[in-house]
């Protein structure tokens, strides 16, 4: 998955991590993108023994407190396969993992001769039983000699031995990104869905909505439990919405005279988008519509931008309908974890 799902976007959405607004402490960005670097297998024995030998050498280690700026670096060399991420907006994401002690237990390095080669971001979803692997990035000079099998191989074990109770992995990968899709279907990953990242104009919504858009708190948690995420990776339990009413921007849209929560939205400015704003929203069967107009009051710049997932056809419709444009697309990929309960 896209870091910046993961974080900025998604920064609200994912308990665990942070990148893109929707991801609770995933927050990076968009959930999770895996680039090519294992995409290429070596066809002649020499080499492979050569490869062989390198990744023996190879250290798969937690990163260190100090290590921010290295990881960093290595995490902008997967791009475009990764999503680009400031370094102010990485350096928030790692300091609320540092935190909550999911750096050291989910986040891995690749060291080799004393330096930072690969990197994998991890989180878990206790709501969807899932382990995430959200980012995964090697320096192009590193690429080729299994160090993206050695970090995705270390992010299962390291998943499964934070909660035995998962039945899946889950990670995402740009749609036009082939090689990286072959890489993990070797690995027992399959494609499961789509996920639209769409782009236009707030003054193509309705500006007044029948809704009321009130800040929402702790006393709205409940029936914001019920509700149905625009994208898998936002998916939220009591303990994840109970951190996300604390965001400034995290809004409630209400019945007019029930007052029932019909749908959340936050909306936060991203400045990897520039001119735009990220809106992670979710919400009560067939109201998907309503509460993107009811955001429209709420977002600052006029181009907004929306990751949605293809099961939502009714909302994705109705943006197409005005005028809103696929700029990426990713497709979901999934995998069982051997003997799970519950398991696919």
């Amino acid at each position: 998955m896209s870091a910046q799902r993961c974080f900025k976007t998604f920064r609200p959405f994912l308990h665990g991590i942070t990148v893109r607004p929707w991801l609770d402490g995933l927050s990076a960005a968009k959930l999770f993108q895996v680039g090519h670097e294992e995409s290429q297998s070596p066809t002649h024995s020499s080499t492979t023994g050569q490869v062989i030998g390198l990744t023996q050498n190879i250290t798969i280690r937690a990163p260190r407190n100090e290590e921010k700026r290295l990881f960093y670096e290595v995490f902008q060399s997967g791009l475009p396969g990764v999503d680009r991420m400031a370094f102010d907006g990485f350096s928030k994401w790692w300091d609320e993992n540092v935190n909550r002690g999911t750096l050291s237990q989910l986040w891995r390095i690749a060291e080799a001769r004393n330096r930072i080669v690969g990197v994998v971001v991890n989180t878990v979803s206790p709501v969807l039983k899932c382990g995430m692997i959200c980012e995964l990035a090697v320096l192009p000079k590193w690429r080729s000699k299994g160090i993206g099998t050695r970090l995705l191989q270390e992010s299962e074990r390291t998943l499964i031995g934070r909660d035995s109770t998962l039945t899946h992995f889950i990670l995402s990968a740009k749609t036009w990104n082939l090689e990286a899709l072959k890489f993990y279907e070797r690995f027992g990953y399959s494609v499961r869905s789509l996920i639209l990242h769409l782009q236009g104009s707030k003054s193509q919504l309705s500006s007044s909505p029948d809704t009321v858009v009130a800040k929402a708190t702790s006393q709205h948690i409940v029936e914001l439990c019920t509700l149905t995420p625009s994208a898998f990776w936002s998916a939220r339990n009591q303990e994840g919405w109970s951190r996300e009413v604390q965001a400034p921007s995290s809004y409630v849209v209400l019945a007019p005279r029930t007052l029932k929560v019909l749908g959340y939205f936050r909306a936060a400015k991203e400045e990897e988008l520039e001119a735009s704003t990220s809106v992670g929203f979710a919400f009560q069967a067939g109201h998907g519509p309503r509460i993107l107009d009811a955001a429209t009051g709420h977002i600052e710049t006029e181009q907004m931008d929306l990751w949605i997932q293809d099961s939502h056809q009714d909302i994705i419709e109705y943006l197409y309908d005005r005028q809103f444009i696929r700029v990426d697309a990713e497709y979901l990929l999934k995998k069982a974890v051997p003997g799970a309960s519950g398991a696919e």
